[in-house]
């Protein structure tokens, strides 16, 4: 069975592909979501899981060993976000995650990265040219340029020749990184250029 994270996928714009809407989803597996992400509640630790009718009895069975409370007031606030879907929170985070996907944009072009994923969830995957090494390239962005990303392999090996970025980072942000880069490889240029004048 596949058990899909999908608390994020309500933040995007951008509709996320999901399991249970593929062919054999349901009977595939289940898919968790958060009240919070989705509704623009605030981050109320509570959520639903949706798909696979055999394993979602299966675990309200388990939840009967340990019974959890659950406040009314939760069940009445996630009640009046869903009449009220979407928020004005949760259309200002989606705008949030759009403006950081394109300032993010330049970003990667100055790095020669490819996109691997398009902003359905606050995350950016990117390939790195020639498979080279993930960690190495997160480590040289940090110290060189301070530019802060997550290896792919954080995430498992078949992350390694990506890197992740993160669309919760303000479009400001990612526009003073880009300038960090530019002054940098501007620097370098100059450098090269002085060194050629010299010889």
């Amino acid at each position: 069975l596949v058990v899909n994270d999908a608390a994020y996928c309500c933040i995007a714009e951008r509709p996320s592909v999901s399991l249970l809407g593929t062919e054999g989803g349901k009977k595939a597996g289940v898919e968790l979501y958060s009240y919070a992400y989705a509704t623009g509640l605030p981050a109320y630790p509570f959520g639903f899981m949706a798909g696979h009718r055999e394993l979602i009895s299966a675990v309200n069975e388990v939840l009967q060993l340990t019974p959890s409370f659950l406040p009314s007031v939760l069940v009445t606030a996630a009640e009046s976000a869903l009449a009220g879907h979407p928020s004005e929170g949760l259309v200002q985070a989606r705008r949030a995650v759009k403006e950081s996907a394109a300032a993010a944009l330049p970003l990667l072009e100055a790095l020669e990265l490819e996109i691997e994923s398009p902003a359905t969830v606050p995350y950016l995957w990117a390939r790195l040219p020639g498979r080279r090494n993930s960690v190495r390239v997160a480590r040289a962005l940090l110290r060189r340029s301070r530019i802060l990303v997550a290896p792919g392999t954080a995430f498992g090996e078949a992350g390694q020749g990506y890197v992740r970025l993160s669309l919760t980072a303000t479009a400001k942000a990612y526009q003073e990184a880009s300038s960090r880069l530019k002054s940098r490889l501007l620097g370098a240029a100059r450098a090269v250029r002085q060194e050629e004048e010299a010889v």
